[in-house]
């Protein structure tokens, strides 16, 4: 034991409780955004191992490191994935993203601390593998784990692995992206910018991806050709060091750790878990070197007392965060069953524990919106509640907003503000100029998305643009072909533009898109009868003039609802 039972062996007990417990938080795979932030146990354990490391220092009135050249790989990574950083977007959304700049930081120091202490501490040692292995025994048996949850349908995993290499591949078309990536946490305007045609229909164009098929995809994606090469140096070259070690025993399970990067999707643990089980094979390489730097006292105890600072200061930080975390799924869970006060209570708390993450602004901007639309409905509504009302329109749109300033690169947030600002026509003075800009800010990032095309279509026709209308259904119906809305649309479109014998067809295609049991399908075909008669009677007689078309007998539910979406 390095540190004998006394104040100063706290962070020591605590780092081998948190090596043991941390994997089981991850279980099982699921996505971080909604489940509680496990991220920040990793972050804990660095932090902890830090305190420790410098504790020890304080001690032994030195500060000692092993390192070997194969040690070059990882700090050239560390030093890659901070530049990607900087180039991309500066937010703290992207800093913390699940494989960010922090997590790699972690990684990183977990691998230096583990490599230095590896021959001396074998009760950390001997914990890691236990903990490595009866993780990686629940994921690859899932019957055995007994902390099974389940996850939204909105989210989603990327299965496919063409789809993935279609995304890394369309983003190394931009040199920049190339060679740095397109930034921590950006993966969503990757798969914007590059989506494979597998995923441009209403549902899954609807859904939350965010991340890669493989590690080696994600890495490539977000950090470019620089990023995966050090890190594929890494892994390479300590396999490298195997001759000293006389068998295949040690090959096995670090070839095991690279084909399960190559075929799982990213996990977090497996990465840690690889990092730390490198650093202990690496510390028995023969080149390693073993600094013993001797620092003044005086300057000891500042470190010391530094370190012991930013472990308080971070433990008061992750602590907020992950009770914002709490309040968060509370006010999500709360709100699948009816929005009430205590949604609005945890979500508000939530914020005044972390502002800046943008998915509670955006949580917020979309019940905001639910619930002035509930009020809107009240014909009889009185002062008081028409304040309510567009306090609430105001609100949505304020928090819609903040959500945008905090990830400017996200389309599903302008996406969002666009619909706030369509659905409060008539509340909100230039709302609709407003929602077209919001919708093309969105299509600027992800061209491919039908909804937003059909959301500007609306936009567009409740100016009476349909020219400009006709144009964003067209297009929606060539990446959705079963978009039923998007027909019938664009019928109304081409109908209100004089065109009557072109509308035919797409009504024609809402009718045999929609499903028989549909509570709109019998006033659909009564529709298309009536309009049948209209355009013989057009053609026949050729003078559109003096004819009227039948009226539009569904366009309350039709021309609004999205028969595609969740």
């Amino acid at each position: 034991m390095l540190i004998k039972l006394s104040p100063f062996s706290l962070p020591r007990w605590l780092l081998m409780v948190l090596l043991v417990v941390t994997p089981f938080l991850y279980l099982p795979l699921s996505i971080d955004s909604y489940h509680l932030p496990r991220q920040v146990f990793i972050f804990l354990t660095g932090a902890v191992a830090f305190l420790y490391w410098s504790i020890i220092s304080y001690q032994e009135k030195r500060f000692r490191i092993s390192i070997s050249r194969f040690d070059l790989y990882p700090i050239l990574l560390f030093a890659s994935i901070w530049v990607s950083f900087f180039l991309s977007s500066l937010t703290v959304s992207s800093l913390t993203s699940l494989f960010g700049p922090v997590t790699f930081s972690t990684l990183i120091l977990l691998y230096f601390f583990t490599k230095t202490f590896a021959k001396e501490d074998k009760k950390i040692i001997l914990l890691l593998f236990l903990s490595s292995l009866v993780f990686i025994l629940l994921l690859l048996f899932p019957k055995l784990n007994f902390l099974n949850q389940s996850t939204p349908s909105f989210i989603r995993q990327l299965a496919d692995q063409n789809s993935g290499w279609y995304i890394a591949a369309g983003n190394l078309k931009n040199l920049k992206n190339a060679v740095f990536g397109i930034g921590p946490g950006n993966f969503p305007l990757a798969l914007a910018q590059n989506r494979p045609g597998t995923l441009t229909s209403t549902v899954l164009s609807g859904l939350n991806i965010p991340w890669q098929t493989n590690l080696y995809f994600q890495i490539l994606t977000e950090y470019g050709v620089l990023g995966l090469g050090f890190f594929l140096l890494f892994c390479l070259k300590s396999l490298s060091n195997l001759s000293h070690l006389g068998n295949l025993s040690d090959l096995l399970p670090r070839l095991t750790f690279l084909l399960i990067f190559a075929f799982w999707q990213p996990n977090l643990v497996l990465l840690m878990f690889f990092f730390l089980i490198l650093a202990i094979w690496n510390s028995n390489y023969s080149h390693t070197v073993n600094l013993n730097l001797k620092i003044p006292l005086f300057l000891l105890k500042t470190i010391f007392l530094f370190s012991v600072l930013i472990f308080l200061s971070f433990i008061y930080l992750i602590g907020r965060f992950y009770l914002a975390e709490v309040y968060y799924k509370k006010a999500f869970e709360s709100q699948q069953i009816s929005i009430n006060k205590n949604t609005y209570q945890d979500i508000v708390k939530a914020l005044e524990l972390n502002d800046a993450n943008p998915l509670y602004h955006l949580f917020l901007s979309r019940i905001s919106l639910v619930s002035a639309l509930s009020y809107a409905k009240n014909q009889s509504r009185g002062p008081k509640e028409e304040k309510i009302l567009q306090s609430l329109f105001n609100q949505a749109i304020g928090e819609g907003q903040k959500a945008i300033n905090l990830a400017p690169n996200n389309a599903s947030f302008y996406f969002n503000l666009a619909e706030i600002y369509f659905n409060s026509l008539g509340y909100v003075l230039g709302a609709s100029d407003f929602a077209i800009t919001n919708y093309n800010n969105a299509l600027s990032f992800d061209p491919k998305n039908p909804n937003y095309h059909f959301g500007l279509g609306k936009a567009y026709q409740s100016q009476k643009k349909f020219d400009l209308a006709e144009r964003q259904f067209e297009i929606t119906t060539v990446l959705d072909s079963s978009f039923a809305n998007a027909y019938y649309n664009l019928y109304y479109a081409l109908r209100q533009q004089g065109l009557y014998q072109q509308a035919l067809s797409p009504l024609e295609q809402t009718k045999n898109l929609l499903p028989s049991d549909h509570p709109q399908f019998s006033q659909i075909v009564k529709e298309l009868k009536v309009y049948e008669n209209f355009v013989k009677e057009v053609t026949a007689s050729g003078n559109l003039k003096n004819l009227e078309p039948p009226p539009i007998s569904t366009s309350s539910v039709l021309l609004k609802q999205n028969f595609g979406q969740l």
